[in-house]
């Protein structure tokens, strides 16, 4: 054993000793800094996790922010979009209504040319009117150059609208039957009684139009309807005007007067229809007939008389 120990050798069992010491030392190392370990986590999870969760709900709501205002400015964009599109289907929408009016009132005027197969005619449209609501006057974009000439009667709505009093070259001007200065030699549809139609300021807000000169005995009644006469100077026969709404006695001159109502809405006239056959050619033409028999007959004079007798009754009216 002395021998071992000159020899500088460690004895076992103090080398055992030695690290049980160490042994426990780290395990009292180990349980000691893990405590302290712990409390330091459980403070600053304290004190940081609040902060990080503000900063977490800051940052959520400026991120909301900024996602709203993305989404409202594409939604303004989208509105402004979806905005011009309403307009323009708006705009579409009232040039189609327009078209289809404007495609029914033409089709309005080609049934009333067909309904007078007998007379050419030239379609127009007003371009000007006077102040008031009735056209007692108004300018059509028709002229001298389309045909059109003094004296040829305007008619629209399945009636008589008035007479073309001047002309130019690329427009008219046409006084309607409404006008005060307006007089038309009429006659009852059915029984042929004559009589003067003519308008009225008195008449103007009412929209009817004086019936003078009706014999004691005619038959012009309530309805009955009231249309050109073949006396007429200027006015072609047969167009219709309107029709009786009222018939007053006279017992002072044994006459009667009446209302009359007339078919042509003049208050939303807008297309018109200019008949381009004037009434001086039709009686131009009758006259020459009559000319050529009267000359193979002996009552010539008689014709004269009755010719005459005409013209007289006419006078006071177109």
């Amino acid at each position: 054993m002395k021998q071992h120990k000159k020899n500088g050798g460690i004895n076992p069992k103090y080398l055992f000793l030695a690290l049980l010491a160490v042994c426990c030392v780290l395990i009292a190392v180990s349980f000691t800094w893990g405590t302290a370990n712990n409390i330091v986590q459980r403070t600053l999870g304290t004190v940081i996790v609040p902060m990080q969760s503000g900063l977490n709900s800051i940052g959520s709501w400026i991120s909301s922010r900024v996602e709203d205002s993305k989404t409202i400015s594409e939604l303004r964009d989208e509105n402004e979009q979806l905005q011009l599109q309403v307009d323009t289907l708006k705009s579409q929408i009232s040039s189609m209504e327009n078209n289809l009016n404007e495609l029914d009132e033409l089709r309005q005027l080609l049934e009333l040319k067909e309904s007078y197969p007998n007379y050419s005619m030239v379609g127009a449209r007003i371009i000007s009117s006077d102040a008031s609501n009735w056209y007692d006057t108004f300018t059509i974009d028709k002229g001298s150059s389309d045909g059109i000439q003094v004296d040829m009667n305007v008619i629209a709505d399945n009636g008589l609208v008035g007479i073309v009093i001047e002309t130019g070259i690329n427009h008219s001007i046409v006084r309607s039957i409404t006008d005060d200065a307006s007089s038309v030699s009429a006659m009852d549809a059915i029984s042929e009684d004559h009589c003067i139609v003519s308008g009225s300021l008195e008449e103007k807000d009412t929209g009817l139009l004086n019936v003078e000169l009706i014999h004691d005995d005619a038959q012009i009644e309530e309805g009955n309807e009231i249309v050109t006469s073949y006396l007429s100077d200027k006015f072609l026969p047969g167009l219709t005007i309107g029709y009786i709404t009222s018939v007053t006695e006279d017992a002072s001159t044994l006459t009667r007067t009446a209302k009359v109502t007339p078919v042509v809405d003049f208050e939303h006239l807008r297309d018109v229809l200019v008949i381009t056959q004037l009434k001086a050619d039709l009686v131009e033409g009758g006259e020459s007939s009559t000319s050529e028999e009267t000359s193979q007959s002996s009552t010539s004079e008689s014709g004269s008389d009755s010719t005459t007798q005409t013209q007289e009754t006419d006078a006071p009216a177109e």
